[in-house]
């Protein structure tokens, strides 16, 4: 990446950090010798920038007479923008843009761009290679902002690889390294990262890792500085989640008031209008703080509200909505009631509409899981093809919960044999689970949980003795 004066790259540090157009144009102002004229010119773009590479956009931008640092400068804004307008961008066109003003930051966008479809056509393989080269000859370069941006995007990018192929601990230090350089630079894209990061340590059983960055004091009062409060309320719903992982009811219950607090303070305004995704996590959150607290009926209501704002009409998060019913069907499991909600759980599954993200996979089989400890469960057959489907559940913990439910229809319908194979395959989940997490977790969902059936085998056993 060829040399740039610190003062070069203020105007790409400001918008990085901030994600403010007015931040970015008052820094080149300040630092740079441009005109007037080119400023107006550089916001324009800026704001266009937002609305994703498309062609005849990068065009636009080729033909620019704005000095190279302003053009990566418009290029971070083209990455900043929403995630649909960025997966419109093509390599092409990046590609088109780095040649005609020199580039490299276009360049290293493009390796992004082209890693990222990789991962879409699940080629991980390809990808990580792609990635892991371009870490590598980026770390041989000197110290630099656009460097540091280049890296931390190419460390997510290697989380996610590694995360689909599930090499956890692999993905966990991947984002760590990403997470510790934005830090280091302030980037506004510090907050998606230890969220990332911090719930692959949550499905990995590492809550109180989880817990420190969520917690994080740093964290927490740059977003309130910065005003973003959508990712402080998602640092304390993520929380949330982590503490009841934890079964720490008064941390989770101090976590979900101050999210709520911040999100019915912005909502009276109309500040979170873009961010209503979160009023359906709020409300899952708060399903799993009245489950904690023994309010049954409360979390019920709580949760199937949730699972309803996750496809409403303001937007639509699949992996929201199936977990909404995983933590429901749960407590259901817990009490043993509420039969019929195996039947609800399969409409669910039948109406669901996509999209088949790895993500919305593994929820889909952990969820239908829970058919099997209804009155009447699907056949063994069914059973058979979701113990192996259950080898793409990414998440270690969910992958247990999952199994674990599959347990009680292998006690009640199958022979020793079989029970004994998945109690061996439960087991050796201890080798991708946080080992101060895992005997709880095996003595809360199979030990504590099927203890009727030991009592019976050895009842049986006794009886026949006699």
């Amino acid at each position: 990446m060829p040399d740039k004066s610190p003062d070069e790259e203020t105007p790409f540090l400001a918008l990085a950090r901030t994600h403010r157009v007015a931040d970015a144009c008052n820094a080149a102002r300040e630092v740079l010798a441009i005109g007037p004229q080119q400023i107006d010119v550089f916001e324009s773009l800026l704001r266009d920038a937002t609305g994703g590479l498309t062609d005849s956009f990068a065009t636009t931008l080729a033909q620019s007479s704005l000095p190279r640092s302003l053009i990566d400068v418009c290029l971070l804004s083209c990455w900043l923008g929403t995630r649909t307008a960025w997966e419109q961008s093509g390599t092409d066109a990046l590609e088109a843009v780095a040649t005609a003003h020199g580039s490299a930051y276009g360049r290293w966008l493009s390796q992004v761009r082209q890693a990222e479809l990789f991962i879409a056509d699940s080629k991980h393989s390809d990808a990580e290679s792609l990635v892991a080269e371009s870490i590598d000859m980026l770390e041989a370069q000197a110290d630099g902002v656009i460097r540091d941006h280049c890296l931390s995007l190419f460390f997510q990018l290697l989380g996610n690889c590694r995360e689909a192929r599930f090499e956890c601990r692999g993905a966990r230090d991947a984002l760590a390294r990403a997470s510790q350089i934005e830090n280091s630079r302030r980037f506004g894209s510090r907050w998606c990262t230890a969220l990332h990061y911090a719930g692959l340590l949550r499905e990995r059983g590492q809550y109180e890792d989880a817990l420190t960055i969520l917690t994080s004091e740093a964290l927490r009062t740059d977003a309130a500085k910065e005003e973003r409060r959508a990712e402080l309320a998602a640092l304390h719903l993520s929380a949330v989640r982590a503490a009841s992982a934890a079964a720490d009811s008064k941390l989770a219950f101090r976590e979900v008031m101050a999210a709520d607090e911040i999100l019915h303070r912005d909502a009276a305004t109309g500040a979170m209008a873009q961010c209503q995704w979160l009023q359906g996590e709020l409300l899952l959150c708060s399903g799993l703080v009245e489950q904690l607290l023994d309010n049954h009926d409360e979390a019920e209501d709580l949760l199937r509200a949730a699972a309803a704002a996750f496809v409403s009409s303001d937007g639509y998060d699949p992996c929201g909505h199936l977990e909404a019913w995983i933590v429901l069907a749960e407590g259901s499991f817990r009490r043993a009631g509420a039969r019929e909600l195996y039947d609800e759980i399969a409409d669910v599954i039948g109406n669901f509409n996509g999209p088949y993200t790895p993500a919305v996979i593994g929820r889909l089989i952990a969820l239908e899981t829970f058919r099997f400890a209804g009155d009447h469960p699907p056949p063994t057959e069914r059973y058979r093809q979701l113990l192996k489907a259950a080898k793409q559940i990414i998440s270690p913990e969910l992958a247990f919960r999952a199994l674990a439910n599959l347990y009680q229809y292998a006690i009640g319908f199958l022979d020793q044999f079989d029970q004994a194979s998945l109690l061996v395959r439960l087991r050796k989940m201890a080798d991708k689970i946080e080992p101060d997490t895992f005997p709880s977790l095996y003595q809360r969902l199979v030990t504590d949980r099927y203890q009727y059936a030991v009592e019976a085998r050895l009842d049986r056993h006794s009886r026949g003795k006699r």
